[in-house]
């Protein structure tokens, strides 16, 4: 099996331009972890963790809203400026066994799927493909057990 058939086609993305205080909100509104950057055409330049977020989001401003220059520097900073550049990705036809094994070689907790121009396709996250191995062991059990057919 291929992870076009586990990925998310309708990606939620962001430009390099947008602000990391819209980065996050759009995170939070979707309830992503994970936010694909890309250019014009879709192509794919980089992505955006809440992790990399987190880490240039000012510790007074969750304790302090009052510290202007730590806000006003917030304020400024781009996705751009925080993105991960040329990140790991994977194609439509990448084969499930491979996303795992590059799930636990990298490390990360998402890859952008793209098309062989570097257009982005989609979005496949571990969630995902545990998802699909817990319904795959699942009906394996059943089928063990005589309560299912393959």
């Amino acid at each position: 099996m291929h992870i076009e058939r586990l990925m998310t086609r309708e990606v939620v993305s962001v430009g390099p331009e947008a602000s990391v205080l819209a980065a996050r909100l759009k995170m939070d509104a979707h309830g992503i972890r994970h936010l694909p950057v890309v250019a014009p055409y879709g192509i794919l330049v980089g992505i955006v963790s809440d992790r990399d977020v987190r880490g240039v989001t000012p510790f007074q401003m969750h304790h302090n809203p009052a510290v202007e220059a730590e806000m006003r520097r917030f304020a400024r900073l781009t996705v751009g400026d925080i993105m991960t550049p040329a990140p790991h990705t994977v194609g439509p036809a990448t084969p499930i066994l491979e996303v795992l094994e590059r799930f636990l070689e990298t490390g990360v907790g998402a890859f952008p799927v793209v098309d062989p121009d570097g257009v982005l396709v989609g979005i496949v996250s571990e969630k995902d493909v545990l998802r699909a191995v817990v319904r795959h062991l699942s009906a394996e059990c059943l089928v063990q057990l005589g309560g299912g057919e393959r």
